[in-house]
């Protein structure tokens, strides 16, 4: 509704119409609205003002004629387990820091993806390699550049990369486990939650 408008009725009787969260969804004037629904509530200047300028953050209850800030209700379990689900997959796909030098020399840190492709080509390396200790493939890391990388180091990526994927599940299955048992109620739990962290 125009502000000016309604400044211009400033005796006139206003209503609200209201969701079912007991927000305003829509406002009227007697005298400027010629069609008000059945299902508007008669409210006060004062009310009226203060709906207007926090429709989104305050409710009103017509029993009570007052008003209340807005809470938004607690997530179902539904909602939870596919944000649990949601959580999980992006931790599982988050990559990983991997250790490849030889026992007793320096570290050689390469990032790894770990998304469930990324995992499966690792598999098949690791395959390969297993039938072949003279194995021997190029690996692009995005800061060391070009790699030659042995049977022994594709064994590493491919056993930390599978590790941290079935860490990232184990985690959402205890999560959703805490769901179910009504001691994790929130989103803020979920993503509080100890999830596995190599990035």
């Amino acid at each position: 509704m125009d502000t000016i408008a309604a400044n211009s009725l400033p005796t006139a009787q206003a209503y609200v119409l209201l969701g079912d969260d007991k927000r305003a969804r829509a406002f009227f004037l007697q005298g400027l609205n010629s069609n008000i629904p059945a299902g508007a509530v008669a409210i006060t200047r004062a009310v009226y003002d203060a709906l207007r300028a926090n429709f989104t953050t305050l409710t009103y209850d017509a029993a009570t004629g007052t008003t209340a800030p807005y809470v938004a209700p607690a997530p179902t379990k539904d909602a939870l387990i596919a944000y649990t689900d949601s959580k999980r997959d992006r931790v599982a796909a988050s990559g990983i820091t991997v250790n490849i030098a030889a026992a007793g020399q320096p570290s050689q840190n390469i990032k790894v993806a770990t998304q469930a492709q990324n995992n499966s080509d690792y598999q098949g390396l690791y395959l390969l390699a297993a039938q072949n200790s003279a194995f021997t493939t190029e690996w692009d890391d995005a800061v060391l550049g070009g790699l030659t990388i042995n049977a022994t180091q594709v064994a590493i990526i491919a056993n930390a990369a599978a590790a941290f994927r079935q860490a990232a599940f184990a985690a959402g299955i205890a999560v959703k486990a805490q769901i179910a048992a009504g001691t994790i109620t929130t989103t803020a739990q979920i993503d509080a939650f100890a999830w596995p962290s190599n990035a």
